[in-house]
């Protein structure tokens, strides 16, 4: 995939640079009194006394589980006091096949179950020592009207109990067939057991993705399994024609931290193993470089990486090293300014002011050159083995669930992600292909309302910092319901607005992180979305999300990407009251308004009148195309 065409940010009736650069309160005031925030979807742990146990069905908050005909799909369980080692049973009505399950359960027939007299299918499930999550993989064996709800239930058994069975509501969702974009990215990111395990990857292409991210398992206590997986995968990807990402995985910076040449050196000297030296490049990250080069062997030159590295990058790294290194830095970048040692300056920084502030970039920048150096090597490798495809190279960034984001700065190298753990995403450019930030809107809400404009924020701050230079790709979540630490879900009407902001915010494709619950809505929204979109990806590829747009009345909020093409004009205000919007949108030419979710032609514009009407109602976002 040839490197993507860069765009720049807008935002409603004021200039999108002044809302990034506002504090938070500051920002908000921009939208009026737009209302930008949902409800949280709040889950609790599921319960039972601690002398009983059993299973809870954890799919998603509504405690529906959504399937169809179209294709295979999950569902999700999770054991309550499972020290009582419960056995899981599911039963299902005949119009339901329980194909199989993701890591190390077994999936058997066992009777049947009747209830009210009818008879279904039962199924014993039999879990081995590595069973992770209980996600099972289901799909209707005839079609079914969508809105259909059927009966299910499931239960526990253990040696001194059984837990009384409990109902599972399934309902049927149609999972439409959609053309993918061609250059623009929409993947899947999840362990490549559960790609190795999964019935229908054809499936996972027709509702729009073009890529699987795969977690790789080729460490030398993982080889012997991880090789088969990853041959496995291969073969269902080929067959369906879908592309592959190899995630490079952490496995080597935790192990160089703790190595005697990859401990950090705090300023008093004294070593740590939580954090690495900036200047490591011992066994462990040549055993990174080693397992890039067997990647490319196998056909892989996608890889990511997410390099969640440093916490209190603030406090390193004053081993020699470094310090050699820092000096070398500022030859280059600022041969105007005298060396110190760091270990001197970094007691006073604000007297030596300059030098503090090259010091965090010359950090910032190590960072990255881990990464720049694989891609040296990779790259290399390639040209030596007459390889002539494109190396291209993804990272997934800004965490930020515990501190602020980087669009709640005026300068971002004040920020957290920059001072604490070394991201700066200037740097980024030229090394990687897609930045993809980590967007999980739920969350970073620590169960306050959700922030429905945060995929926008995320995506445009990122365009803004690194001058378009580089694709944004945010990784989405769909929720964690019930799993501790998390609690909160996003569902798939939550999800589709998500990847609809990005767009809006000049983002060029989006993901999922395969630690949620992915089920058949969540899959549906992926669908409808690219489907809805792929038509127009040209726009999306080469517009500019600066476009004009005014809101004269209806207190929404829009943003526009223009192009030669046409352009597509977003316009969203979450709360449920039904909302007239008035919006003026200037055109050079007479123009069509088309609502994609419909296809239907709403309005026509021209030079002379650029104002049109638009209802909200049970959709909160709905994109427009503006076009001939």
């Amino acid at each position: 995939m040839k490197t993507l065409k860069t765009v720049a940010a807008a935002i409603l009736m004021v200039s999108f640079f002044s809302a990034l650069s506002a504090s938070v309160p500051e920002a908000k005031k921009e939208f009026g009194s737009a209302v930008t925030t949902m409800p949280p979807l709040t889950t609790k742990r599921p319960y039972l006394p601690r002398r009983q146990s059993g299973y809870a069905f954890v799919s998603n908050i509504e405690q529906i589980a959504y399937i169809s005909a179209e294709q295979s799909s999950m569902i999700h369980f999770m054991p309550v006091n499972p020290s009582h080692k419960p056995k899981l049973f599911i039963a299902l009505p005949p119009e339901v096949r329980l194909q199989g399950a993701f890591r190390d359960l077994a999936v058997e027939k066992a009777g049947t179950f009747s209830h009210d007299g009818k008879e279904l299918d039962r199924y014993r499930i039999n879990a081995g020592p590595r069973v992770a999550k209980y996600t099972f993989f289901w799909r209707l064996a005839k079609s079914l009207p969508e809105g259909t709800e059927l009966q299910g239930f499931y239960w526990g058994e253990w040696s001194k109990g059984k837990q009384a069975p409990r109902p599972l509501k399934i309902k049927v969702v149609s999972i439409p067939a959609v053309k993918q974009f061609r250059q623009i990215p929409v993947y899947l990111s999840m362990p490549n057991d559960f790609y190795a395990e999964y019935p229908d990857t054809e499936g996972l292409r027709r509702s729009g993705f073009n890529y699987l991210d795969m977690w790789t398992y080729l460490t030398p206590d993982e080889s012997d399994w991880g090789i088969s997986l990853l041959d496995s995968t291969l073969a269902k990807t080929s067959k369906a024609g879908v592309g592959e990402i190899a995630w490079i995985r952490e496995w080597w910076w935790h192990n160089g931290q703790k190595e005697a040449d990859g401990m950090a050196t705090l300023i008093d000297g004294k070593k740590v193993s939580n954090m690495l030296c900036l200047s490591y490049r011992g066994k462990w990250y040549q055993a990174l470089i080693d397992q890039g080069k067997y990647l490319i062997d196998r056909g892989l030159y996608f890889h990511s990486t997410d390099p969640e590295m440093y916490g209190e990058g603030s406090k390193i790294c004053f081993c020699e090293s470094c310090k050699k290194r820092f000096g070398d830095y500022l030859k280059k970048k600022a041969a105007d300014v005298a060396y110190e040692d760091p270990a001197i300056f970094e007691k006073n920084p604000e007297q030596y002011a300059e030098l503090h502030r090259l010091w965090n970039a010359f950090k910032c920048w190590s960072y990255t050159e881990f990464f720049a150096e694989y891609r040296r090597a990779m790259e290399q490798y390639m040209k030596e083995k007459g390889i002539r495809e494109p190396f291209r190279f993804m990272i997934y960034s800004s965490y930020h669930r515990s501190f602020p984001g980087f669009w709640q700065y005026e300068d971002y190298r004040k920020s957290h992600s920059y001072l604490m753990t070394l991201e700066d995403p200037q740097t980024f450019v030229g090394v990687f292909d897609f930045v993809a930030p980590m967007v999980y809107m739920d969350v970073y809400a620590n169960y306050e309302d959700y922030d429905m404009l945060l995929p926008w924020r995320d995506t445009a701050v990122l365009r803004r910092i690194t001058g378009d230079k580089v694709p944004i790709s945010p990784i989405l979540c769909a929720g964690y319901p019930f799993i501790y630490a998390f609690g909160s879900d996003l569902n798939a009407e939550m999800l589709k607005y998500n990847m609809l902001e990005v767009i809006g915010g000049g983002g060029k494709g989006f993901g999922f992180w395969g630690e949620c619950p992915f089920d058949a809505a969540d899959m549906k929204a992926v669908a409808e979305v690219v489907g809805m979109l792929a038509p127009y990806e040209k726009i999306i590829l080469e517009g500019k999300a600066e476009g004009k747009v005014t809101v004269c009345s209806g207190n929404a909020v829009a943003k526009r990407v223009t192009s030669p093409a046409g352009s597509l004009l977003l316009v969203s205000e979450y709360s449920r009251r039904p909302l007239k919007v008035e919006l003026e949108c200037p055109v050079t030419e007479r123009s069509r308004v088309i609502d994609l979710s419909t296809g239907r032609q709403i309005a026509e514009i021209t030079e002379t009148e650029p104002r049109f009407t638009l209802n909200l109602g049970k959709d909160r976002a709905v994109m427009l195309y503006i076009g001939r």
